[in-house]
């Protein structure tokens, strides 16, 4: 088991424990990992697995690894679905957090004011228009 430095958005960070290359695989502890990116390792209702929470996304830590009395997983499974890039430079590990996540509005956010013209009439329309109401915006680009 080869232990591994740690660059976040090409800053270091020190995880204690520290992340590992074991067997091909890049194991991060998942504590220390959640915690250096700001995230929360929970429990899923309803069962005692647990999932890694970035906002309001939650990833479930489907493969858990004990080492030295603490949790580790695989990176592989949670980068993908949280929008992490990540790639190994020797026994350095770098992980990029910002660029690759999905961007919009999560349940229980509201969504920035706006004004546009009525496709049928012309006249303006705007977002509080439709405040308390049910409604579905359908807008493109030509780009």
């Amino acid at each position: 088991m080869q232990c591994l430095e740690l660059l976040i958005d090409g800053r270091s960070s020190v995880l204690a424990p520290g992340p590992r290359l074991e067997r091909e695989k890049v194991l991060v502890p998942v504590h220390a990992f959640s915690a250096v990116l700001g995230a929360q390792v929970r429990v899923l209702v309803g069962s005692e697995q647990l999932a890694f929470c970035l906002g309001d996304l939650c990833v479930p830590i489907l493969e858990e690894i004990s080492l030295e009395g603490e949790r580790f997983t695989p990176l592989a499974e949670l980068a993908e679905a949280l929008g992490l890039g990540w790639w190994l430079e020797g026994q350095i590990l770098q992980v990029r957090t910002d660029g690759d996540r999905d961007t919009g509005l999560g349940i229980g956010m509201h969504p920035p004011a706006f004004e546009l013209p009525d496709l049928h009439t012309g006249e303006p329309v705007s977002l509080h228009d439709y405040k308390g109401k049910k409604a579905v915006f359908y807008m493109w680009a030509s780009w």
